[in-house]
């Protein structure tokens, strides 16, 4: 069975190889009405959302009258990488990927011109009217970073400071126009990276302005759990550049830890050999 999608313009446009579904499944379009023609072309809401949406709208159900793997044809290509099982979205992202779990799917990069959804681009008329867009996204992402704020700081605390951080204003322009030559150091994770306001998230972990990396290397601390305890509690909420070897760097100034961690063990003694008679080095 294959999907196809494209985005085009205001629309988005889906269609499903009917033929091939009443052929593997003779009665799974009973009771979804008289088709006129051997696919189902949908018209949907764009911003992004080519595959997320068609899985939603087709007028059968995928999940319980298909239980088979089935390829979703598209082109655009980012889409094999995003819905890959290695991907690593950021958290707007995310949230579409975690909507489509419940489908067994794989994504299929095709050129446009052999695109099957191809032809419904010819049929937008000029008047199509958008549907208005629900900022789902935008509300988890939000949720997202309230979940991530450790819970001896707050997200505004944490999004007053980072409004005035130097560096994490650069990040937020290298968001947006998609340029990280003045903050390489989140370059590698350009693609994990979104913002909300003034907050800026790795995948669904804060990245904290300056001003409060102490304070978070404090508090996660706590309990003097050591280097790996530390840099776990850390983990679970934060992230900034070199946060590792921070967290490195302050348990090995902990005078605590000091104190009750087990010191190096002495070198063995290395006597040196005597001299077997007159004359003989040593």
């Amino acid at each position: 069975m294959k999907l196809g999608v494209l985005k085009i313009g205001v629309d988005v446009a889906a269609v499903v190889d009917k033929q091939s579904l009443e052929q593997q499944y003779p009665k799974l379009f009973q009771g979804v009405g008289k088709l006129n023609s051997k696919q189902v072309s949908l018209h949907i809401n764009p911003e992004v959302k080519p595959v997320a949406q068609p899985l939603r709208r087709i007028p059968f159900n995928l999940r319980g009258a298909v239980e088979a793997k089935f390829t979703l044809v598209t082109d655009h290509k980012p889409l094999e990488v995003i819905y890959g099982p290695h991907s690593k979205p950021c958290a707007r992202i995310e949230r579409w990927v975690l909507r489509l779990q419940p489908y067994d799917f794989k994504v299929k990069h095709i050129p446009g011109k052999r695109n099957i959804a191809d032809p419904l681009s010819r049929l937008l008329g000029e008047t199509a009217q958008q549907e208005k867009h629900h900022h789902g996204s935008d509300e988890y992402v939000r949720f997202v970073a309230v979940s991530a704020t450790p819970k001896a700081l707050t997200t505004r605390e944490v999004e007053e400071a980072s409004a005035t951080d130097p560096e994490l204003i650069e990040v937020r322009k290298a968001i947006t126009n998609g340029r990280f030559e003045n903050c390489k150091a989140y370059a590698a994770v350009a693609n994990e990276l979104c913002v909300v306001g003034y907050l800026v998230l790795r995948g669904t972990r804060i990245v904290l302005p300056h001003s409060l990396h102490a304070r978070a290397l404090t508090l996660a601390h706590e309990g003097h759990l050591g280097i790996v305890g530390t840099k776990q509690h850390l983990r679970t909420k934060v992230w900034w550049p070199g946060m590792d070897r921070a967290a490195e760097k302050h348990c090995k100034e902990c005078h605590g830890c000091q104190i009750v961690s087990r010191p190096d063990p002495p070198e063995l003694l290395r006597p040196t050999p005597l001299p077997d008679g007159p004359m003989d080095l040593a």
